[in-house]
């Protein structure tokens, strides 16, 4: 509103303080009369909420207007005597609606009387039962001034609504989650304590109604709250969790639904693990309960993943180790607790408590894998001497035939902890290759590439390829480049392409080439895709001279193929970053030859794609000039044909702008082209010839119409650094040439170069 803005004068403001100040005076007079009257429930609404009304708008105004002590200040439109009387005739007669209205300002009336200082509240109509839910959605603000004692009722009745109900709940969720309510430290402990202390009533877990908010808010070292961990410690290592029935299902899931949206990241250490401790305790007595441990599980994740609960110090390990296998959290939570282990005697408890359990045993050497980097010297000596026990445990129990996924998850678990070690067994080797060879026996039945078995093969298969001259697997090879070449993987192609003999090379590169075009005819598009993941891998490996020569041999070989072949649209980006990895090879030598294939790609692919291409044209341009310099120099008219095609795209193109999605793509565009125009602008020795003629198409496009400001800015910007390189020759051949309706607009250009652009020798 005008009036608000503090550039009004003085005058103004006067008026419309009079003008609010004849309101209340007005409604003060009505107030008196109707108090004369008998009481009319409709007429006490209405002017109360008028009352409520002004009395926001007085609020408004005292906030935005500057403090000035001449202004006449606004008074509550309702005096003491007719406030007292108002509140003693809606007590004794009002209805809910009267009683809500009068209590807002009631709380109204307390907030601007008394800042800063905690206020009672014995004030409100049928008091605080009566009016908390008003000021939770209507007033938050009203909590810092309540005392403790209020803040713990108005919390209790909360939780207590709340959880009456799926549908208050859910009501309830949206206010819970206001950004105020989660930033007030005091509310939201006041309600974790009545949720631990109703969780204790309802579910045997008696020590946390000793559970107070003061004892969640003091500090990290306060020795009530680590006794009651201790206690709870205690209780969980006895405890033989009988299952719960169903009847207080429902309310647990309502308690660990809040849990969910309490800000728990900024709660301290110790509050996080009396959390953890007592939802531990719920999962384990509602383990057939799906949706309770689902909750369980969430609730888990934020405190272990985030936290770094070090949940070895409150659950012995031999409880603990169950959970790893139904629970993936805990496998992250083991891991940072298997950081703090300094003795063997826990990683010995751990081995003791799982043996014969494959699953769990496979999972903690994974464990004990991930943290071997961050682990000092005496850590790294009883970890090998744990790894060894548990890897001799596996070796026991796996079958000969191995022919389960997890099974060869456990091998390929071993297999790291024997290579730490330097001791592979002959029959260890034999499993290895054994099992290999019967995942990737049968190649032809592409859908098992999708198995769960296969995907652990390939996790096996790069250990083994890392260690290749211990085992004999010469014949596997084969079969899983048919795997890669239907489902790639980066770093079992990195490891493949080095274990490949120069024949096997080549067969490769053929087979490669041949599914690359079939796909192409068959308009496989996935396949596509997937093949040119391999090809990418191939580029970025370095190789030698001979291995070199081949694979650009291929690569020339499929781009003159794919040049007299029709090209759908979506398919012309793996062709372009093809291109582009081929190029940004610094140490790879590229023939005359595949330079000009890549041009005629790029200038094909913009025929056809169109505008879907510029992005990865100009990226190819850009890095022509900055890796490959000495190529492109002879051959600078093919990338300048490159650049004003791809530029005259744009331009049209961007005529047709519809969303803020298209206007953010052409801004880069436009930034794409100034990037590229000042790298060529530092081949002024080559460009200098060239020059005019660019300008010339440049000054083209820009006198087309309805182009956006900022894509015309870039063609301006563009125009002026081409300037800069023309000489004299130049410029006037430009001015003798150019057609008439150019002209001006090249005077325009040239007189704003040397305006604005052009170095003149001052300062």
């Amino acid at each position: 509103m005008q009036v608000f803005e503090y550039t009004r004068t003085l005058s103004a403001h006067e008026k419309f303080v009079n003008g609010l100040d004849e309101i209340g005076n007005a409604l003060s007079l009505l107030i008196n009369k109707a108090l004369c009257l008998n009481h009319n429930k409709t007429v006490i609404i209405i002017l109360l909420s008028a009352v409520q009304s002004l009395s926001e708008i007085q609020s408004m105004f005292k906030y935005y207007i500057l403090k000035d002590p001449v202004t006449k200040k606004l008074p509550f439109p309702i005096l003491d005597d007719p406030w007292q009387q108002l509140i003693q005739r809606i007590t004794n007669f009002g209805e809910d609606n009267c009683k809500n209205i009068m209590n807002k300002l009631i709380l109204y009336r307390l907030k601007i009387e008394i800042s800063n200082k905690p206020i009672k509240l014995h004030g409100l109509i049928d008091g605080l039962e009566y009016s908390w839910s008003t000021i939770l959605k209507h007033d938050t603000t009203m909590l810092s001034l309540l005392h403790d004692k209020e803040i713990s009722k108005v919390t209790y009745l909360l939780l207590v609504d709340i959880t009456s109900s799926e549908k208050n709940f859910h009501d309830w969720l949206h206010i819970l989650d206001k950004e105020y309510l989660q930033e007030n430290r005091r509310f939201i402990m006041y309600l974790l304590s009545h949720i631990f202390i109703q969780i204790g009533q309802s579910f045997s877990l008696p020590i946390t109604e000793h559970i107070s908010a003061k004892l969640l808010m003091e500090n990290e070292y306060n020795n009530k709250l680590l006794e009651i961990l201790q206690i709870l410690k205690e209780q969980i290592s006895q405890e033989h969790w009988l299952q719960m029935t169903n009847t207080i299902s429902l309310k647990i899931e309502l308690y660990l639904e809040i849990f969910l949206h309490l800000p728990t990241m900024y709660f301290s250490s110790n509050v996080k693990i009396l959390i953890f401790l007592v939802v531990y305790s719920i999962s384990r007595k509602y383990e057939t309960n799906d949706k309770v441990s689902g909750l369980c599980n969430m609730i888990f994740s934020d405190l272990l993943e985030k936290a770094g609960i070090d949940v070895f110090q409150y659950i012995e390990p031999k409880i603990l180790v169950n959970q790893l296998s139904q629970n993936k959290v805990f496998s992250k939570a083991c891991e940072f607790s298997l950081r703090n282990v300094k003795t063997y005697a826990t990683l010995k408890s751990f081995v003791k408590v799982c043996d014969q359990h494959k699953e769990i045993m496979c999972i903690i050497l994974e464990c004990m894998d991930a943290v071997r980097s961050k682990l000092d010297t005496e850590q790294k000596v009883i970890f090998r001497k744990a790894e060894k026990k548990l890897a001799k445990a596996i070796l026991k129990i796996l079958p000969e035939d191995i022919n389960s996924d997890f099974d060869v998850r456990c091998l390929t678990a071993v297999l790291k902890v024997k290579f730490q070690t330097g001791k592979i067994t002959d029959p260890l080797k034999q499993l290895t290759e054994v099992t290999l060879r019967n995942i990737f026996a049968i190649t032809e039945n592409s859908s098992k590439t999708n198995s769960k078995l296969l995907q652990q093969g390939i996790l096996l298969s790069i250990i083994v390829l890392q260690h290749r001259k211990m085992f004999e697997i010469h014949t596997i090879i084969k079969n899983l480049w048919f795997v890669m070449l239907k489902h790639p993987y980066k770093n079992l192609i990195e490891l493949l392409l080095v274990s490949n003999e120069l024949k096997e090379f080549y067969e490769l590169l053929k087979l490669l080439q041949d599914q690359t075009i079939n796909s192409l005819i068959q308009k496989n598009e996935t396949e596509w895709t997937n093949l040119f993941v391999v090809w990418s891998s191939i580029m970025k490996t370095d190789m030698n001279v001979k291995r070199n020569k081949m694979r650009l041999n291929v690569i020339n070989n499929l781009f003159q193929t794919v040049l007299r072949l029709d090209v759908p649209t979506a398919y012309w980006s793996g062709l372009l970053h093809l291109s582009h990895d081929i190029i940004s090879a610094k140490h790879l030598l590229i023939p005359d030859i595949t330079i000009d294939l890549i041009t005629l790609i790029s200038l094909k692919s913009l025929d056809e794609a169109n505008i879907s291409s510029c992005e990865d044209v100009l990226a190819i341009c850009r890095t022509l000039i900055k890796v490959k310099t000495d190529l492109i120099i002879d051959r600078l008219p093919n990338l300048l044909l490159l650049y004003r095609h791809t530029v005259n795209i744009i331009v049209h193109a961007s005529k047709n702008i519809t969303d803020k999605f298209d206007e953010h793509r052409f801004r880069c565009f436009a930034l794409d082209v100034t990037k590229f125009t000042s790298m060529l602008v530092k081949l002024k020795k080559d460009m200098i010839r060239l020059g005019p003629y660019v300008i010339a198409d440049l000054l083209q496009l820009i006198v087309e119409g309805t182009i956006p400001s900022y894509v015309k800015m870039a063609i301006h910007e563009s125009l002026c650094q081409l300037i800069s390189i023309c000489d004299q020759h130049g410029l006037a051949f430009l001015s003798r040439t150019l057609p008439t309706s150019l002209q001006e607009v090249f005077k325009v250009q040239l007189n704003t170069f040397k305006k604005f652009y052009k170095y003149s020798g001052k300062i």
